[in-house]
């Protein structure tokens, strides 16, 4: 790992807690860099990139005079009922480069990023399909076909403790039934 990526780590765990560290590099990770080569030459007028430049931009805190987290005012995690609350001075940002862009400038524009999403896309912007169960308000992310959690289904608890199982495939978790057969039960 470059000096400079170990520097900015230990520069932002002075003062922020190792899970909003790594809760900022999820939400970049997933809202952008997922879906993007972690190299890229120079291309005419565009900079080209390497992966330590990427970890540095997955670490580094925002610009914004707010300090604020990607245009964003994050909830306390002891108040998870509480939204996040939009930066003003961000979101003026964000509406001033929205309004400047031109329309030949979307053919390389590359995905929005938290700061440029509005609030309506990111609610919209979803990697995965969540539970519909509780009055859709479950929200647990689930795999395809399914479209409520095991929890919501009602399924039964494992014999260990740990996990539930489908009752129509199995009679043990994934886990245990992988156990079983390697023990030859």
């Amino acid at each position: 790992m470059p000096p400079s990526v170990i520097a900015c780590i230990r520069d932002q765990l002075d003062y922020l807690p190792v899970v909003a560290l790594q809760a900022r590099i999820d939400r970049r990770w997933w809202g952008r860099w997922a879906t993007l080569p972690l190299h890229k030459d120079c291309e005419g007028s565009q900079d080209g990139y390497r992966p330590d430049d990427v970890a540095l931009w997955l670490l580094e805190p925002t610009g914004c005079a707010n300090r604020c987290e990607d245009g964003w005012f994050l909830a306390p995690a002891h108040e998870p009922a509480t939204d996040d609350k939009p930066c003003s001075l961000c979101n003026n940002a964000r509406t001033s480069a929205v309004h400047s862009r031109h329309t030949d400038d979307f053919e390389d524009a590359a995905p929005a990023s938290g700061v440029e999403r509005t609030v309506t896309e990111a609610v919209a912007h979803r990697p995965f399909d969540e539970c519909s169960g509780k009055a859709g308000t479950c929200g647990v992310p689930v795999q395809h076909p399914y479209t409520q959690c095991p929890a919501c289904l009602g399924w039964p608890m494992c014999g260990c403790g740990m996990r539930r199982y489908n009752p129509a495939e199995a009679s043990l978790c994934g886990k245990c039934a992988t156990a079983a057969a390697a023990s030859g039960r």
